[in-house]
């Protein structure tokens, strides 16, 4: 694994590995925090949070969304389409408004 990058993206520490804590960057806790509080009892995705990591504080040029299709044909690691930890219609609505105000992002479905 040879990343140039790697974004720690969730409050939870208890499964960081130890080069993980030395190499990658911490999401800003706040910004989970503000992402959770929208999702209510739910979990908001990696994705979604690594998104809005992405659109707060890295100043891109151009970005391509592959792979979000809020859980519609399920994930890499299993085929459930319904996730009860997280909120795929919302996810979506919330990728939609974030491409609508950030002309320079493709969102490949």
């Amino acid at each position: 694994f040879n990343s140039k990058y790697v974004i720690w993206t969730t409050k939870c520490q208890n499964l960081i590995t130890p080069w993980l804590q030395e190499n990658a960057y911490q999401n800003p806790i706040e910004d989970w925090e503000f992402l959770k509080l929208q999702c209510g009892e739910k979990l908001p995705s990696t994705g979604i949070v690594a998104l809005q990591f992405l659109l707060k504080h890295i100043h891109f040029k151009s970005l391509t969304l592959h792979g979000f299709d809020n859980f519609e044909s399920g994930t890499y690691y299993h085929n459930m389409k319904e996730l009860p930890w997280h909120m795929g219609k919302w996810e979506k609505e919330w990728i939609s408004d974030a491409i609508n105000s950030n002309p320079n992002i493709i969102w490949v479905k």
